[in-house]
């Protein structure tokens, strides 16, 4: 299976760090965040990754290198991502090897230890969807009220949602049904689940950041710390928790 990861993003929340560099070069945890998410590709069997980058793309491909250092093989491209998410899936799917169907996607500002094997597993099975989303299962304490304008449509108590975190298998036929540009979830998947077509949530309970600002990076650092654990490639620390 080939992994592409989404590293365009300029991190105007990461400011200073991202005048001088690509946001996924940030350290965690005393290494980038790219490279923790190539070593949980590399200890996951996913070798074959495609980065597709943009702003400071040159430094970000001058850093990763062919891969080798990461255990991994990477190809370098560069993306639009102004034209946003779903054109740049488009692409990356519409040049998958012929020998794959399917493609795993990361959000390059993504920090967890989701289980990708199971992922993968999940995505594969019958009936087959068009994709399968890793979702992080959130329990609201309240009771949530649905409006229009002033009025309310609906009131459910305590309801329990599931969001997007970031990382999804998609099979190549979904790259006839996405748009040049837009959102990937709004435009893309939302779309085609209101014209029938099937989507899976896998549920991750593991510990999970998107880390979209210094602060989250010293939320992470301080968790860890507060954990008393070293981060592995297979650990389960702070399980169920997420920011």
């Amino acid at each position: 299976m080939q992994a592409i990861i989404l590293a365009g993003g300029r991190g105007e929340r990461m400011r200073p760090f991202t005048d001088t560099y690509p946001k996924p070069m940030v350290p965690v945890l005393g290494k980038t965040l790219i490279a923790h998410q190539l070593s949980q590709l590399e200890a996951n069997g996913i070798i074959d990754v495609v980065v597709y980058g943009s702003y400071l793309q040159q430094k970000l491909q001058a850093y990763l290198g062919d891969g080798s250092n990461f255990g991994v093989r990477i190809e370098h491209r560069v993306a639009d991502f102004d034209l946003g998410s779903a054109g740049v899936i488009k692409e990356a799917l519409t040049k998958l090897p012929e020998s794959e169907q399917d493609a795993l996607i990361l959000y390059g500002d993504i920090f967890s230890d989701i289980n990708l094997k199971a992922l993968v597993k999940d995505h594969r099975s019958e009936p087959r969807p068009y994709a399968t989303l890793a979702v992080l299962e959130h329990k609201n304490p309240f009771g949530v009220a649905k409006m229009s304008g002033s009025l309310i449509d609906s009131f459910e108590e305590k309801p329990t949602t599931y969001e997007n975190a970031g990382i999804f298998v998609v099979s190549r036929e979904m790259a006839n049904q996405l748009p040049d540009q837009g959102d990937f979830s709004s435009h893309g998947m939302q779309v085609m689940i209101e014209k029938g077509y099937h989507f899976h949530g896998f549920v991750h309970s593991g510990y999970w950041w998107d880390v979209r600002s210094l602060d989250v990076v010293s939320e992470i650092e301080e968790h860890f710390a507060q954990e008393g654990k070293i981060r592995g490639e297979t650990s389960s620390a702070g399980s169920g928790y997420r920011k």
